[in-house]
């Protein structure tokens, strides 16, 4: 008989402690049993480490005395980890009942896929949050509708929950960390992508998500900056020359766009954020390009394989989101 592979459980913790809670008992309730979690904290004020230690004492902990980022925690938990399966998880999460066992049975028998999610549902449990990404040409990540009951072979994953080979994770990187917050995981999926690994989403399994827990408590210019500065990165070190050439101009039109419309809706700080993050790309240009040529090495799939395959139109209403009509919640 065939053991039940060990899965490790990594949940990323900044000032979460009222998350945490409904998280790790849901991850109780699950029943697959095989499995460790590793809790890493960026430096928590709010007694997490404290709450953890006392009502979950099975719950390994990395502990850091400033914030990390989000890239180099969850590689912080991943060499913590001793798992075949690395299953990232948010603290504002919670893992449907059976989802983490169904999600490493269809793993188990799908050696080539690389990394697999679950449908990621917002906090009423009805609306979908993400299930897939795709790319478009204009630089920008698009969440399609759900259509297939049956597993479905995507570009990306979101972050908020996903399951990956240990060994896979390990040979190409992890997550960068310069990746400090946002687009780690679009990134870390490219580069499977590009290497001819599989990433896939599983519709029967679900994960309930609060979304922007963490993220909403700090610095709207912070947030922009590392937006912007990563979308960027993302393109420079992962796609070839002759995409860029057609990727790059549409991107900075978008860009510039939303420079002009954080000015006229009067948020001059956001503006500059914005320009603060293409300037630290324009600054660290030498050292991406040195990035650029590892990763490049390890490619065995070509950009216009993936485009065929993967990349679509940025429609109406994906534009409208990422073309920062948002701006108004800031």
């Amino acid at each position: 008989m065939v053991k039940d592979p060990l899965v490790s459980i990594i949940v990323l913790n900044l000032n979460g402690k009222r998350h945490l809670q409904r998280c790790f008992t849901s991850l109780k309730k699950q029943v697959y049993s095989k499995v460790e979690v590793v809790m890493v904290d960026n430096g928590s004020v709010d007694d997490s480490i404290a709450f953890v230690k006392k009502n979950f004492p099975h719950v390994q902990l990395v502990m850091n005395s400033t914030n990390l980022g989000f890239a180099r925690a969850c590689n912080q938990g991943s060499r913590a980890a001793k798992g075949k399966y690395l299953f990232f998880l948010n603290n504002d999460a919670t893992i449907g009942k059976g989802t983490l066992k169904k999600l490493v049975l269809f793993m188990e028998k799908n050696k080539k896929v690389a990394l697999v999610g679950p449908v990621v549902y917002k906090k009423d449990k009805i609306s979908m949050e993400s299930a897939g990404l795709v790319p478009t040409l204009s630089g920008f990540f698009y969440h399609p509708p759900l259509l297939a009951k049956k597993p479905l072979e995507t570009f990306g994953i979101t972050g908020a929950a996903m399951l990956i080979r240990e060994d896979v994770f390990r040979k190409i990187g992890g997550f960068d960390s310069d990746f400090f917050i946002y687009s780690e995981d679009i990134d870390l999926c490219t580069r499977i992508k590009m290497t001819g690994g599989k990433v896939c989403v599983l519709p029967e399994t679900k994960v309930f998500h609060l979304h922007g827990q963490t993220s909403r408590k700090l610095d709207k210019s912070f947030v922009v900056y590392h937006a912007t500065k990563n979308r960027i990165l993302l393109l420079l070190k992962n796609f070839s020359f002759p995409l860029l050439v057609i990727i790059l101009p549409i991107h900075f039109l978008f860009l510039f766009s939303g420079i002009l419309l954080f000015l006229l809706f009067g948020k001059a700080r956001e503006a500059w954020a914005m320009i603060r993050g293409i300037w630290w790309n324009i600054k660290k240009l030498l050292p991406t390009l040195r990035k650029r040529k590892k990763i490049q090495s390890l490619r065995t799939v070509s950009d216009w394989w993936l485009i065929k395959r993967y990349f679509k139109i940025l429609p109406i209403e994906a534009f409208i989101r990422a073309g920062y009509v948002y701006i108004k919640f800031w």
